[in-house]
């Protein structure tokens, strides 16, 4: 055998090998991931794609969460299971890198995503599962504190929340509109809109040309809350497809409460109502959830025992309208 027939050999047997790495469920889908990447590079030459050296990188903390229906709720079915599987401590999609403000780690930014598909979660006309799609350490450190700063120097112009019903008790806290921040607003809506694709795909939800970024600076004190509602439920609101909170806080955390609380929905023409199963994400600290704005949540009270505005749990949240 020539050298060039061992070489092919090895070429070969290595290629099988990727193969089966890349298919093998006994692999974490950072692996795969890292090892899909490796091949790419391999594919452009010794030198690594720019925007996707691995080097050094970590993936995030990107989870999607499923309803936890229960002992006396029904059993999961096989696709359930698949997503319930892939949200144990596995990342969903994409890598992390440093924050910086160099070109190099923009492009990163806009390429290191779109890199492993999941599977989609199942879409009834009848029943909307709560599916919510997760990521933490969403802004860099100096990204975090430029909202919390943003949030605690403008105080005094926050005004109180309303809901589009004018329901009386129905929500209480206080919001800082987005014209009175517009280098937070443009920063955090380039983001959604970069991230628009993976998450839409992430979550099960149809593709759609998006629109208007809505967005809502809010602060909850003690004894603030949501009570259960949907964000598309009126004609006003009806092109709202996707919905976003980014949590925030100074630390040592000064309250408790505030869990978003995500119900199953049951959407039967005009009527939209919630089941008694339902599922509770924490606000932590520079986390970000994504979810269907059509899916009925609320948010729980929140206890601030000392009642100072920059004590409370603040957000930023908003919706993604179609064009």
């Amino acid at each position: 055998m020539t050298q060039s027939d061992e070489m092919q050999g090895l070429l070969d047997r290595a290629v099988s090998t990727l193969n089966e790495a890349l298919d093998s469920p006994e692999l974490s889908l950072r692996d795969r991931t890292l090892v899909a990447l490796r091949v790419l590079e391999l594919a452009h030459g010794t030198d690594p794609i720019e925007g996707l050296n691995t080097d050094g990188w970590e993936l995030p903390q990107l989870t999607q969460r499923l309803t936890n229906p229960g002992p006396e709720s029904r059993s999961a079915s096989p696709l359930d299971a698949r997503l319930r599987s892939a949200s144990k401590g596995q990342p969903a999609i994409g890598l992390d890198r440093p924050h910086s403000d160099s070109a190099a780690t923009t492009q990163r930014q806009s390429l290191a995503y779109p890199v492993a598909t999941a599977p989609s979660a199942a879409r009834n006309d009848q029943i909307l599962e709560p599916t919510v799609l997760e990521i933490d350490n969403f802004l860099s450190h100096e990204e975090h504190q430029f909202a919390l700063s943003t949030a605690l120097n403008k105080a005094d112009q926050f005004v109180g929340s309303k809901t589009t019903t004018n329901a009386s008790d129905y929500r209480r806290s206080s919001i800082l509109y987005a014209t009175l921040y517009p280098d937070l607003y443009e920063l955090l809506r380039q983001r959604l809109i970069g991230l628009l694709p993976t998450v839409v795909q992430q979550l099960g939800m149809p593709g759609f040309e998006p629109g208007q970024v809505e967005m809502q600076l809010t602060a909850h004190n003690d004894g603030c809350f949501y009570k259960i509602h949907n964000d598309s439920g009126s004609p006003e609101t009806a092109t709202r497809v996707l919905t976003y909170v980014y949590y925030f806080y100074q630390e040592p955390k000064r309250f408790s409460g505030g869990e978003l609380r995500m119900y199953e929905t049951d959407i039967s023409g005009p009527m939209v109502t919630a089941s008694d199963r339902f599922e509770t994400i924490e606000p932590l600290n520079n986390r970000i959830v994504f979810f269907d704005s059509r899916c009925k949540h609320e948010v729980l009270p929140v206890v601030c025992p000392s009642r100072q505005f920059d004590h409370g749990r603040f957000t930023l949240n908003g919706w993604i309208r179609r064009a």
